[in-house]
């Protein structure tokens, strides 16, 4: 899934500056999100490579070069810094990832940041381009998006969620050498395919974990071997605009997103140990009933169905195995 929002004039990048570990080994420590990092065959033609660095990124967000100079983009007190594009891994991968082996956990995360970074690339060759001409009639192809990546680990509910929230700055350079703004209606336009391209390049990065999918008509998919009531139960922020949505009687795509801003609230502590959200969320997944292939239930085990399921000899699948 992709969302894509506007990035504050005020705000612009210390939400994400903020949030942040300090170091790598904050992270691994589980002290903090993850560092951001450039991604993107735009970001990497400008030198930018690796960590985010907090001045560059600023710099970038007003419409200068990383370095500060003038690029003689126009600006004015209305221009947007950037925008936020966020891509959500289905819940049964953020489950398989916070309830998984620490093996399981990191190739899961590199296949989704290898999926993020594959969709950016793919956006910056068919979705970016600049106006020219009077009354910018005139489109002319741009460079392509540069792509600052910070991956989050929960909802704002603090469920599990990976997801990365890919900051690209409103800043590109033109065949022309000039740079503008980019016309983001492309962007806009690219949302949905973008969203079901980034799910299809992740199914084919987690492929060596054998596991199970049901993807629907729109590309979408959802692992198949984790039963539905331990996806609803740690999809809380998706039960909030569901519960918003009844109350007003809508149910299009674009009162989703009004109902869920309307029930948006300040995010969790993210600078939480790792080993302290796992064991709320396993205390959470020992009081859901879990199906016992006997037609009854009973409380979950402390992982059920959120292992990478293993081959069983002679053929099937069991969803109780490790990767």
């Amino acid at each position: 899934m992709l969302s894509i929002g506007r990035l504050g004039i005020t705000s612009g990048a210390e939400y994400y500056l903020d949030r942040v570990a300090n170091n790598v080994d904050d992270y691994y420590l589980g002290r903090g999100e993850a560092p951001g990092k450039w991604i993107g065959t735009t970001a990497e033609q400008l030198g930018l490579v690796g960590q985010v660095d907090a001045e560059s990124l600023r710099n970038l967000l007003a419409g200068r070069s990383a370095t500060g100079d003038d690029l003689g983009a126009r600006l004015c007190a209305e221009r947007r810094p950037g925008y936020d594009l966020t891509f959500s891994a289905p819940k049964g991968v953020s489950l398989l990832w916070a309830f998984g082996s620490d093996h399981t956990r990191e190739r899961i995360s590199n296949a989704h940041d290898r999926a993020v970074g594959a969709v950016l690339d793919h956006l910056s060759a068919e979705a970016c381009f600049v106006q020219r001409g009077a009354g910018g009639q005139q489109l002319l192809e741009a460079n392509g998006f540069i792509g600052a990546a910070f991956r989050h680990r929960t909802s704002r509910a603090g469920d599990p969620q990976l997801h990365t929230h890919v900051v690209v700055p409103n800043l590109v350079q033109g065949a022309d050498g000039r740079w503008p703004a980019p016309d983001s209606r492309h962007l806009y336009t690219w949302q949905k395919t973008a969203g079901t391209l980034y799910q299809s390049a992740l199914r084919a990065e987690l492929a060596p974990l054998g596991l199970r999918w049901q993807v629907r008509r729109n590309g979408l998919g959802e692992l198949s071997d984790i039963p539905k009531n331990i996806l609803r139960a740690f999809s809380k922020r998706r039960a909030d605009i569901e519960a918003a949505m009844d109350e007003r009687g809508v149910t299009s795509a674009s009162s989703a997103e009004k109902a869920a801003l309307a029930t948006r609230a300040r995010k969790p502590d993210g600078t939480a140990p790792f080993d302290l959200l796992r064991e709320g969320w396993k205390a959470q997944l020992a009081e859901i009933p879990y199906p016992d292939d006997e037609g009854g239930h009973h409380p979950a085990p402390t992982a059920a169905g959120c292992r990478a399921p293993r081959r069983r000899p002679g053929g099937g699948w069991s969803g109780t195995g490790t990767a």
